[in-house]
């Protein structure tokens, strides 16, 4: 599933964000800054789990431009278990409340054109919808449960449908501007995109938790590390990784 409705995010989104100029981040995946543009607006901080997405900010806040480079290819590692991608999205969304918190000030700022609009629109899409999305859902089961519902079975059918196939639709126009028809193989994987989405929902919801009693945040590798010891032949210096 994560294989496939990925190529929305790095397929399409990104690249309609770069035509708006309100790419938010540079992956931490793969990304190159000019080092100049570092010298001036510092490194990485480490006071938040979402690196890569405050320090794109400051690019923007600095008066720099982002882009996509969708030609860049990397093999990036990705969570194989519920418990690995759970943690994984509730660090993507304290980095991102954190990141809020640090440049509160921009978002929404009409001195930051159609960035700082963007980010208000942002925080509204990924902080309050989906804390929407699940008092909704809530509701909706407690009529459920009384035997009364504000749509007929008919209703939620059609609508349920009708979001599959514009999921569906999206994914193909992000295979295409991807190459990636090979991913079409996990097509069959699409009936749990609205799981998908209310999990990614409650990992907002654990995050916004997380903040508010100060919980320790931490990076979660989601494999384990060893140490691997590499000698030159005929040196005696030794490196540890």
């Amino acid at each position: 599933m994560l294989a496939f409705i990925s190529h929305i995010g790095t397929g399409m989104v990104r690249r309609a964000l770069t035509l708006i100029g309100c790419l938010p981040i540079v992956s931490g995946n793969i990304g190159a800054f000019r080092r100049t543009v570092l010298d001036e607006i510092g490194p990485f901080r480490e006071d938040t789990v979402g690196e890569d997405l405050e320090l794109t900010w400051r690019v923007h806040k600095a008066g720099y431009r982002v882009v996509f480079a969708p030609r860049a290819l990397v093999y990036a590692e990705s969570p194989s278990t519920i418990g690995a991608l759970w943690r994984q999205r509730v660090r993507w969304a304290r980095g991102l409340l954190q990141t809020m918190g640090i440049h509160r000030g921009m978002i929404g700022n009409p001195r930051r054109g159609r960035f700082g609009a963007y980010l208000l629109f942002n925080a509204v899409t990924m902080v309050v919808l989906p804390v929407a999305q699940l008092l909704v859902l809530l509701d909706l089961v407690f009529l459920l449960a009384l035997g009364s519902s504000p749509l007929g079975a008919d209703a939620w059918g059609f609508r349920g449908w009708l979001g599959l196939l514009v999921t569906l639709v999206f994914s193909i126009i992000a295979l295409a501007m991807n190459r990636a028809w090979r991913d079409l193989r996990h097509v069959w994987a699409l009936p749990l995109v609205p799981f998908y989405s209310v999990f990614t929902s409650l990992t907002m919801v654990a995050a916004l938790a997380q903040e508010v009693r100060g919980k320790e945040a931490r990076w979660n590798k989601l494999t384990r590390t060893g140490v691997v010891s590499v000698r030159a032949p005929g040196s005696r210096a030794e490196l540890r990784v």
